[in-house]
């Protein structure tokens, strides 16, 4: 599933996004590529559908949700 996901554009800009949002701290404290691979491949469009993803939690929707699916939306608006 990771190298599947890895060759859609949406990975490399979710990694981009989790590389600034880290601040100059390890990435994977963020999120893991496996989290970013499963979003690629959900593409969830709503919070409860990224709260099913491994790896995100409450804490983690709250923190991150809204920019996690304005990215798969605007993936899915380019695609």
């Amino acid at each position: 599933m990771l190298d599947a996901a890895q060759a859609d554009p949406l990975f490399e800009q979710l990694k981009a996004w989790r590389l600034a949002t880290a601040e100059g701290k390890p990435a994977y404290t963020v999120l893991h590529n496996s989290t970013l691979a499963e979003i690629v491949q959900a593409r969830p469009r709503d919070p409860d559908a990224l709260l099913e993803i491994k790896g995100i939690s409450k804490t983690k929707l709250e923190r991150y949700g809204e920019q996690l699916l304005a990215l798969v939306v605007g993936a899915q608006d380019r695609g």
